[in-house]
């Protein structure tokens, strides 16, 4: 990554989130943020406090107690360029899904042939498949997609 990657330390993970989205609000002005439905319940709160909005995808099925795949890449090609998506790089939560490699490719084809900026959430890295396996959704969107923020955290791995 070299010269593309920069850090900022911030007070945990929804500290990184928030100072992500008050970037997205300060560079897109007018930018939605998509998020899975459900996520996390602070995604909405932090998106609406960046004064940006919160644009719903379908993201689990109950019925089928699996990602809906299809219906969020369908959701999300309604994404204008400049938007931005949440996307947990593992362990989902609440649902605790993880996508496929191949959604991941599908999910990283889509946000670069869109302009959609994904926000990696990583905040629970080693307590899916290990350290390596759970940092590859991250690591393949970064190599897909010109920009990407990522929201990181250890404070689940150190607690």
């Amino acid at each position: 990554l070299g010269d593309r990657c920069q850090g900022l330390q911030t007070a945990g993970g929804t500290g990184a989130l928030r100072a992500a989205l008050d970037l997205v609000a300060r560079a897109r002005p007018g930018a939605k943020v998509w998020v899975g439905l459900p996520t996390w319940a602070n995604h909405r709160p932090l998106i609406l406090s960046a004064g940006l909005e919160v644009a719903p995808m379908p993201f689990f099925d109950q019925a089928t107690q699996a990602v809906d795949v299809g219906a969020m890449l369908e959701a999300l090609s309604e994404a204008a360029t400049g938007d931005a998506v949440i996307l947990q790089g593992c362990c989902h939560n609440p649902t605790g899904a993880v996508l496929s490699p191949a959604d991941w490719e599908a999910l990283a084809a889509l946000c670069e042939q869109r302009g959609i900026l994904p926000i990696m959430d990583l905040a629970y890295q080693g307590l899916g498949d290990g350290l390596d396996e759970d940092a590859a959704s991250t690591r393949l969107m970064a190599a897909r997609v010109p920009s990407l923020l990522v929201a990181y955290s250890c404070d689940k791995n150190f607690g």
